[in-house]
Order: structure tokens, then C-alpha cells, then sequence
């Protein structure tokens, strides 16, 4: 198919006007309300909330054998003649009855056994929810701090293109003078076009990270998402202060606390339960059964009224083997989640050391790029006054300014991944809900040392 120049040129204009018409308004956001957003845009966790409503609906449905049942009903019936017998009517034409049956179960081992083990499976998929979520919200946490990474990572490229740029100017005003060659100022403008390039750079991995994180919050990915929490990663931090590496929850404890293992201990306890009941199941079931009636007086109720109380029971001999099923069934989950509850608290364990290796890893990493952040900055200052002296070339200044970048971006790198193993830590411990609870927004972070010229 071929198109008009006409249609062309439409199209064109279209192209043109599409990104400044669709380009959605920026989003703030703290960290807390992005969790929160990502929990309601997920489909998977909504289909999971979906899954465990339907399954608490069950469980009323399985309670309802084991609760008191009352029923009523009338009946109207028109006879095409009445009979009578002396004064007496014995069929009278119309006749409208009245039943009235209250049923109060006293004993129903097999329905109160699959009431306890479906409330507890109903449990062990909360718990599982549960946990589902927080993997989600790490997720979130993680693409939030990716954000505040590229945002400082892209600070620290303008300022350092920033300052090559004075850097080139000087060069090209000490050309003018006669104090330098060509080749300082060629070298000043490479070393700008570096720079520009990591800006460029650094601008694209931003929109790159923004865009996952708008995704994931349901937002278009063309949404620019400010960050507003945490605001200096490799400061206190949001973590609170017990559940700090090293501090706070012990190993021992944190199997408990995770919401995968709760959910296997939840379904151990089903499988006993569902063993001994169904054990009980065998002895007979009992029922209190009441009824009352109201109909036309007859011989037998001269003022039709007539009531009766059963004491019922039910002894069920042979079911075809069910009830023996059954019992291997729970005895065979229960090998079953216990294996899985053993497998699943070492994997808790290595999770947790390892994560704390790494943040301890990242902490000492993180102290040495600070001290190295430091003498890069003492470095490019005593060369300044060297160059102020004459004792020294623009070139080593480009040198000592490079040296200084290169430890910022390795600074707010090693800060930023920090946060986010803190993060892994306290995951890995089951207590990432509680932790984003108590994340506030602060102030922005003060800019390192080292980035005013």
C-alpha cells in the first residue's frame, strides 16, 4: 500500500505532537505509598486476596454441618370434598399445615473435623499471601532505590559536566594568553565530551528506571516518578534501628516470623488435625432433632398443635474405605510439609547469612569509597593551588577531577546498594512489612564533599 504525500505529511504531524500530548504529569511518591500503590495495581496478588476469599467462603459453607439448622414450611391443600362424621370434621376442604424443625447437631465428629482443617488451610493461604506480598514489595523497594540511584548518578554527571565545561573555558582563556598549547585545551574538551557522555548516559538509565518503576506502580511508563523516600540511602536509612544487621531479630526466630514457613507450620497442624478427626469420624454422630406442627384438629390432635423431640444418632458402617483413605492421605502430607519445613528453614537460614554478608561486605566497601571520596577531593584541591602557583597544568586538574568523579559514582553506587541488601536482609527475615510501617519521608541529602569547584 502506498500513502499520499498528503497522508504522509499528516502522519508526520501526528508523531510530532504525539509525545508532548501523551506525556503524563510527574508523581511524587514516597516510599510507603509506592508499596502501597504496587499492591493494589498487582493482578497476581489480586487474584491471590480473590482466591483466599473464596476459600473463607468455603469454610462457612463447611461450618454451616456443624451449627443448629432451623426450617419452616407451609402447606396449603384443597381437597375436592370434605368429609364429616356426625358433628365432626374429619376432611375439612381446605386444609393449611404449618411445620416448623430445628435440628442442633451434639456430636458430628466428621464435619467438625473438616471444619478445623479447612480453617486452617484457610491460615496457611494468608500466611502464604502474606508472603507473596513482601516479595512483591521488595520488588517495589528495590525499583524505588534504583530510581534514587540514577537520579544521584546523574547529579553527580552534571556537576562533573559542569565543571569540565569551567575547565574548558579556563583552557581556552589560558590558550588566548599564551600560558598553554592546544593540546591542554583539546584535552579539556575531550575530557567535557566524556563527561557529557556519562550525562547522557546516566539521564537514559533514569528514564530507564523510572519507567520500571511506573509499570510495576500501574502508572504509563512515561511517567516521571520522584522519589521522596529514602532520601540518603547511605545515611541511618529507613531500616529501623532493631532490625539493623548484627541487632534485633535473632536466627532462631526468624523461621517464625516469615509468612512461607508460618504457612507450612499452619498446614502440619491441618495434617494432625485432619488424622485425629478423621480417627473420631469412625464413632457414630448425634443430633438433637425438635418439630412442631400446626394443622386442622383432628382424632389424634383434637386442637391440631402437635410436637416431638428425637434424640438421633447415625453410625455409619462401611463407606467403601474412605475414612482409611483419608487417614493415609493426612499421615502422607504430613511427611510431606514436614520435609518442605525442614528444607525451607535452612534455605531461611543461608538466606539471612548471606544477606548479612553482603550488607557487611557493603558497609566496609561503603567506608572505604567515603575515605576515598575524601582524598580525591584534598587531591584535586592541592592541585588547584599547584595550578594557582604555576606549579601545575590544567591537565592535572582534568586528572585529579576525574579521579574525583570516579570515586562520587562509586560513593552513591556502593550507598544505594547497601540500602537495597538492608532491605534484602530484613526480607529474608520476614519483616518487610513491619519495617516499610515505620518509613517516614525526609530531607534531601546534603551534596558530598568534593562537588563544588
Amino acid at each position: 500500500m502506498t500513502l499520499r504525500p498528503t497522508a504522509l505529511a499528516a502522519l508526520a504531524l501526528l508523531a510530532a505532537a504525539a509525545p508532548a500530548l501523551a506525556q503524563p504529569a510527574p508523581v511524587a511518591l514516597t516510599l510507603p505509598d509506592a508499596v502501597d500503590r504496587a499492591r493494589r495495581a498487582n493482578p497476581d496478588l489480586q487474584a491471590l486476596a480473590a482466591r483466599v476469599r473464596l476459600q473463607a467462603a468455603n469454610v462457612r459453607v463447611t461450618l454451616a454441618r456443624v451449627l443448629p439448622t432451623l426450617s419452616a414450611n407451609t402447606t396449603y391443600t384443597r381437597y375436592d370434598q370434605g368429609v364429616s362424621l356426625g358433628e365432626s370434621v374429619v376432611v375439612q376442604e381446605d386444609e393449611v399445615t404449618t411445620n416448623a424443625n430445628l435440628a442442633v447437631p451434639v456430636f458430628r465428629p466428621g464435619a467438625l473435623g473438616d471444619y478445623l482443617v479447612a480453617d486452617k488451610e484457610l491460615e496457611a493461604a494468608r500466611a502464604e499471601t502474606g508472603r507473596f506480598s513482601e516479595d512483591l514489595l521488595l520488588g517495589v523497594v528495590t525499583l524505588y532505590i534504583e530510581v534514587e540511584r540514577a537520579r544521584a548518578l546523574l547529579a553527580t554527571a552534571q556537576d562533573t559536566a559542569e565543571r569540565r565545561q569551567a575547565f574548558l573555558t579556563a583552557a581556552e582563556a589560558r590558550l588566548a594568553g599564551g600560558l598553554t598549547d592546544r593540546s591542554e585545551v583539546q584535552r579539556a574538551r575531550l575530557s567535557l565530551l566524556e563527561a557529557q557522555g556519562e550525562r547522557d548516559a546516566a539521564q537514559g538509565r533514569l528514564e530507564v528506571a523510572q519507567g520500571a518503576l511506573a509499570v510495576v506502580l500501574g502508572l504509563p511508563a512515561q511517567t516521571p516518578v520522584e522519589t521522596t523516600t529514602p532520601a540518603d540511602p547511605a545515611g541511618p536509612g529507613p531500616i529501623p534501628a532493631e532490625l539493623a544487621p548484627g541487632e534485633g531479630l535473632p536466627l532462631a526466630a526468624a523461621p517464625d516470623v516469615r509468612g512461607d514457613v508460618r504457612a507450612l507450620e499452619l498446614l502440619l497442624e491441618r495434617d494432625r488435625l485432619a488424622r485425629r478427626w478423621t480417627w473420631l469420624s469412625f464413632l457414630p454422630d448425634v443430633d438433637v432433632v425438635a418439630g412442631l406442627s400446626q394443622g386442622p384438629p383432628s382424632f389424634r390432635d383434637p386442637d391440631g398443635f402437635n410436637w416431638q423431640i428425637q434424640l438421633r444418632g447415625t453410625f455409619l458402617l462401611f463407606d467403601g474405605g474412605a475414612r482409611y483413605g483419608r487417614l493415609d492421605a493426612a499421615e502422607a502430607s504430613r511427611a510431606l510439609h514436614e520435609a518442605q519445613l525442614e528444607a525451607l528453614r535452612l534455605t531461611v537460614s543461608q538466606e539471612e547469612h548471606a544477606a548479612r554478608a553482603r550488607v557487611e561486605a557493603l558497609e566496609a566497601q561503603l567506608a572505604t569509597a567515603l575515605e576515598g571520596v575524601e582524598i580525591a577531593a584534598q587531591y584535586r584541591a592541592d592541585v588547584m593551588r599547584r595550578l594557582e602557583a604555576g606549579f601545575a597544568t590544567l591537565l592535572d586538574v582534568l586528572d585529579a577531577e576525574a579521579q574525583l568523579a570516579t570515586a562520587d559514582a562509586r560513593q552513591r553506587t556502593l550507598a544505594h546498594d547497601l540500602a537495597i541488601e538492608r532491605w534484602r536482609l530484613v526480607h529474608a527475615r520476614g519483616a518487610l512489612i513491619e519495617a516499610l510501617a515505620t518509613v517516614t519521608p525526609r530531607p534531601a541529602a546534603a551534596a558530598p564533599q568534593g562537588d563544588d569547584s
